[in-house]
């Protein structure tokens, strides 16, 4: 049996701030008492398990946290948080972690600016994404989520002036081009401000050329992140690509000899290479 080339991609795994945000989550649970964490830090199970096992306490629930006595310690997900979620946990006199991705922070920033001159918000994301719901909090209810491009015209008032349009930073990039495009048809005078994070679309590009070289690509991470799933759509126009939570979700390698791995910025190193050597032993690759 021919040996089996697999490639981990050069760019694959957890993004700069999504790093940062989980080994200050593991500081702080080590110095301070029940810690409790905001929701999900990131949409990674696996990440979630090792917070637990480390004490952190994970509460999706606002009220819950506010009336909760024994929550304290409250971390900030990556994703950030609306100022009148941070404005009602500061009123009950918890402390804060703000693990926000600065990245997120900065679409947040540029928010404030445009709607301090009045500007009507696009955001190019989904209605419920936990950072999308951040976002919407700085817009003073002038903003509109758009999560396709299709019917514009019908979900869209016509009356809009020098509208902006931003996004969800891990959205597919190809898409907001495109929305982009044809917003401006309909409204002109659009500004177009890329917020789109870079690092995703780094760990895009660099999967894209591994698929180009592989007869088959694994997308490492969980189903539920917006990030790996939009990777795993890029990968496919490419070559075969399987999106993989654990060895249980592998398909059947043998007749494949050139084996391209990669994982969305949410996707932790532990998981990548669990499974890389888990394939390395089963088939006996180099």
């Amino acid at each position: 049996m021919r040996n089996k080339n697999i490639i981990i991609a050069e760019y694959a795994g957890f993004c700069p701030g999504v790093k940062n945000a989980f080994l200050k989550a593991l500081a702080i649970a080590d110095k301070y008492k029940n810690p409790y964490l905001f929701g999900d830090i990131v949409h990674n199970r696996f990440v979630l398990e090792k917070l637990l096992e480390k004490g952190i306490i994970i509460e999706n629930d606002l009220e819950k946290l506010l009336q909760n006595q024994d929550a304290q310690n409250i971390i900030i997900r990556t994703h950030g948080i609306s100022p009148a979620v941070k404005e009602k946990l500061i009123k009950s006199n918890k402390r804060l972690f703000d693990l926000t991705c600065p990245r997120v922070k900065k679409v947040h920033s540029l928010v404030i600016q445009y709607c301090e001159k009045k500007h009507p918000i696009f955001i190019y994301g989904k209605p419920l994404h936990p950072e999308v719901l951040g976002i919407l909090g700085f817009c003073n209810n002038n903003c509109y989520v758009i999560d396709n491009i299709e019917n514009l015209q019908i979900n869209l008032p016509d009356n809009i002036v020098h509208p902006v349009l931003i996004s969800q930073t891990t959205m597919n990039s190809e898409k907001f081009f495109q929305l982009s495009v044809k917003l401006k048809e309909i409204y002109p005078d659009l500004i177009t401000e890329n917020t789109l994070c870079h690092f995703p679309l780094k760990i895009q590009e660099n999967g894209i050329a591994l698929a180009k070289k592989s007869e088959i690509m694994l997308v490492i991470g969980d189903k539920k992140s917006s990030n790996t799933r939009t990777l795993l759509e890029k990968v496919q126009l490419i070559t075969k690509a399987f999106f993989v939570e654990t060895i249980d979700d592998l398909p059947d390698l043998q007749s494949y000899n050139h084996i391209g791995i990669t994982g969305g910025a949410s996707t932790p190193d532990f998981q990548i290479n669990n499974i890389f050597q888990y394939i390395k032993e089963k088939y006996h690759s180099n």
